[in-house]
């Protein structure tokens, strides 16, 4: 038995299944009850509204079960729910096995008081007498779910984000870095869900292929290995470089920055931090607007990188249908543009557009 505030439910996070319904339970708005039975759990564990009017408890019997755990939680009303070992109590009929059900007579077990905002717990062979009354019969408004017993949840999807300043979350007006609830990784996680683990890789800076002679460990194909292996198991790779590619130090056009990329892909599809087969979304960027040589960066980045970036879409596409990988261009999303201040980085707009196109494409 189990006897707390749903406020606590942090405490049980590592319990299989009573997790993932306390988990539900917080998500329902407040004072609500699930329309019909729910799906949670993928499907496994099921959450049933329960509408009951409390009774004195010479007229409520024990039930008990085999192969369920039962979380009782009150949204409204008080329910005195009893508890005691369904061992040695009487059987009042044939337990019935299809529905995993057995009633029962006895008498006093250990009584909690249930309440809006309280949860029991119940564990196969607890049995537990239903229903009963504190003071006076009342109206009660409650939520059932059901766990089986030995419940493991699937393994949460891991999605690398692998990428830039971009994906780092580089904001320009501050100098800083965008708030979690802006980065488009975060946003992605939000959307996706619990079952999903977004990791944020982005790294000022990091190229595709080429070592940068002012600043080391920038180049994506020597640590795209490691990084993979630091996080794994990966489910799906989101690869979104170029960007720092363009700089004219590196003196590549974008047909070459593109048989970087393929390089990049080829390594990291042999990298064994797979869970399953290899699963790569690649992601052009927003291309360079043609004003950054007037802006903050045109030092750093040099000249004619918005040239070099315009051509990269279509590079890259041929590039990812090459290598059996999925393909977006981020320039093509509605709501995705580059700040004004640098003709480069996102927007915190356009990192919410990038994380919806994302979704769409991974949920």
């Amino acid at each position: 038995m189990l006897f707390d505030r749903l406020e606590h439910a942090a405490r049980y996070s590592d319990i299989p299944g009573v997790a993932e319904a306390l988990e539900f339970l917080q998500g329902l708005p407040p004072g609500a009850l699930p329309e019909s039975p729910a799906g949670l759990g993928g499907g496994r564990l099921q959450a049933s509204p329960v509408r009951l009017t409390t009774r004195p408890e010479a007229e409520c019997r024990y039930e008990a079960h085999r192969r369920f755990i039962d979380v009782h939680y009150t949204v409204r009303g008080t329910e005195k729910i009893s508890v005691r070992p369904v061992e040695g109590l009487p059987a009042l009929e044939p337990f019935r096995e299809q529905e995993d059900i057995g009633f029962y007579a006895g008498g006093p077990g250990v009584d909690c008081l249930v309440g809006p905002g309280q949860f029991l717990v119940c564990w196969p062979g607890e049995a537990h007498r239903v229903g009963m009354m504190d003071t006076a019969p009342g109206p009660v408004e409650k939520v059932v779910i059901k766990i089986p017993l030995g419940y493991r949840p699937a393994a949460r999807r891991r999605i690398l984000a692998f990428g830039d300043s971009n994906t780092y979350g580089y904001d320009p007006a501050s100098g800083g870095r965008y708030s979690e609830a802006e980065r488009y990784p975060r946003l992605l996680q939000a959307l996706l869900g619990p079952q999903t683990d977004v990791i944020e890789e982005g790294l000022p800076g990091r190229t595709c292929v080429f070592g940068d002679p002012l600043t080391e460990g920038l180049c994506g194909l020597e640590a795209i290995t490691p990084v993979m292996n630091s996080h794994m198991p990966i489910d799906t790779l989101v690869v979104m470089l170029g960007t720092n590619d363009c700089k004219e130090r590196f003196g590549a056009n974008s047909y070459l920055i593109g048989k970087g990329l393929a390089r990049l892909l080829e390594k990291a599809k042999a990298t064994p931090a797979w869970r399953g087969a290899p699963d790569i979304l690649v992601v052009c960027p927003a291309p360079i607007q043609p004003a950054y040589e007037g802006l903050m960066f045109a030092e750093e980045m040099g000249r004619g990188c918005a040239v070099r970036a315009a051509g990269l879409a279509a590079q890259y596409q041929k590039v990812a249908r090459a290598a059996g990988c999925r393909f977006l261009n981020a320039g093509q999303i509605p709501g995705v543009q580059v700040h004004g201040l640098d003709g480069m980085h996102l927007t915190s707009g356009a990192h919410a557009a990038l994380a919806g196109a994302l979704a769409e494409l991974l949920k």
